[in-house]
């Protein structure tokens, strides 16, 4: 079974990569399922950032609009920022130099102020969604 490993903003799950790949050879329809587990991950993790967004208000409630979930066979991912939402970094991480932003937290365990938390507060759901998902997938491709 895979595991996961947890950094700053950032679960891993190790394995997944291969498990993907030998999906991937057996049957086009089971990689579909594997993105649509990590499609549906990026949103649950989108969702929780967009909600916490709008509850600090200011530059972070501006720049929510700009958190995209998206989602392969081998990753998934939420997106923010870009050229139309510059003060995007401000908002998620702080600065110490201008005043719009929040305070900078670092880049420790408490960093971020919207997207970083969204990851910490739903990575129990996520590892049980992975893992929910792979049974299957483990199953429906006779890997077990």
């Amino acid at each position: 079974m895979a595991s996961k490993r947890i950094r700053t903003g950032t679960i891993a799950v190790e394995g997944l990569d291969d498990f993907a790949r030998a999906v991937r050879k057996m049957d086009n329809g089971l990689a579909e399922e594997l993105r649509g587990t990590n499609k549906k991950v990026a949103t649950t993790v989108k969702d929780k950032a967009l909600g916490n967004a709008h509850s600090l208000g200011g530059v972070a409630a501006h720049v929510a609009p700009s958190l995209s979930a998206n989602a392969g066979a081998k990753s998934a991912s939420v997106a923010f920022g870009g050229p139309s939402q510059p003060a995007a970094g401000g908002a998620e991480f702080g600065s110490i130099n201008y005043p719009q932003f929040a305070a900078y937290r670092g880049n420790g365990s408490d960093a971020g102020y919207f997207l970083v938390p969204a990851i910490r507060d739903e990575a129990p759901h996520i590892e049980d969604e992975y893992r929910k998902a792979l049974e299957t997938l483990i199953r429906k491709a006779n890997l077990d």
